[in-house]
């Protein structure tokens, strides 16, 4: 930057603003420079005298210097930093030092509002509350009180409930409490203890609930069909086909897998869900439609028991003809 003496009207380029005021305060045009040599003759020519004080502590004698002084300019001097630190209380302050010392310090949990949490895994689990305020109507007037704990687990009986007894899967559930991310949703319930189904029960619920359908091997033949009083009806193999095309021919009222059954299967000792191939509602009458490759004689008479526990009339045709089973 380019500065230009307003004494002698120099111009400099490459020097910075303190060397620039430097030249200007020793300008010999400048009318003030004298001053300022006087004073910094001053300055140089101070004398420095030496005292020996006590330090106001420990009474320990020490040199210091002054300036331009004949006698020490502080009444209080400290030989340390550890004496200027020290401090003398009277008996009263130190009293009051101590009570706060060795007051006892009582911590109260701002979620049950006790010294000591009677469920700490409840209390630990603060950071659901903002969810459960938002998506379950938890209650805030209970925050700090002992009634968080009965409003918390009231919300994990509620979704135990939702869950285990009634069947709802978790997008349903989601869609019931107005919630958007499926992650997140997990979370909640994994935090609450709430046990998921495994794979097998999961789809054996959706079956039982009717939200999921049984799967088509694409070696079958398969399709929709329009029955005699136009139902749409999707068939899994040219057996059943016939079947429908037969009970379209006499109008015989019928139903294709609208059923679903709770069984025992003796075979894998766990609970299955049967859906029946046909039922026929005026005969109140169970048809089951099978080939010789697909036939498994213990599961049919596993289902058939459970059908006819129900009160249901039962029916086999294997292979195109009816056959008689022993339960």
């Amino acid at each position: 930057m380019r500065y230009t003496c307003k004494h002698c009207n120099n111009s400099f380029d490459g020097l910075t603003p303190q060397q620039f005021g430097g030249h200007v305060a020793t300008c010999k045009k400048n009318p003030n420079s004298k001053n300022i040599k006087i004073k910094t003759k001053q300055v140089r020519k101070s004398k420095i005298s030496k005292f020996t004080v006590n330090c106001h502590i420990c009474k320990k004698e020490f040199d210091i210097n002054e300036y331009n002084t004949n006698k020490p300019k502080k009444e209080k001097y400290f030989c340390s930093r550890s004496c200027a630190n020290t401090r003398k209380h009277t008996i009263e302050t130190k009293n009051k030092i101590s009570k706060t010392l060795t007051r006892e310090k009582i911590k109260i949990c701002k979620y049950c509002g006790q010294k000591e949490c009677i469920d700490s895994n409840i209390c630990k689990k603060y950071k659901l509350v903002p969810s459960l305020i938002r998506y379950f109507n938890f209650d805030k007037k209970v925050i700090g009180t002992i009634n968080f704990y009965h409003e918390f687990k009231r919300i994990e009986k509620l979704l135990y409930k939702d869950y285990h007894k009634n069947n709802l899967s978790i997008p349903e559930l989601m869609k019931k409490y107005n919630h958007y991310d499926y992650r997140n949703f997990n979370k909640i319930l994994n935090s609450l203890g709430i046990c998921k189904r495994n794979l097998s029960d999961a789809r054996s619920i959706s079956l039982i609930e009717g939200r999921g359908c049984l799967g088509t091997p694409h070696n079958y033949k398969h399709g929709w069909h329009k029955t005699w009083d136009r139902k749409n009806i999707f068939y899994r193999s040219s057996y059943e086909l016939d079947f429908a095309i037969e009970l379209d021919k006499k109008q015989i009222l019928y139903e294709v897998e609208s059923i679903r059954i709770k069984y025992w299967d003796s075979v894998k000792f766990k609970y299955r869900t049967a859906i029946p191939d046909f039922y026929l509602p005026k005969t109140n009458e169970l048809v089951e439609i099978k080939s010789s490759y697909t036939y498994n004689k213990q599961n049919m008479k596993d289902k058939f028991k459970e059908y006819q526990k129900q009160n249901y009339k039962t029916k086999l045709i294997l292979d195109k003809k009816e056959k008689h089973i022993k339960i």
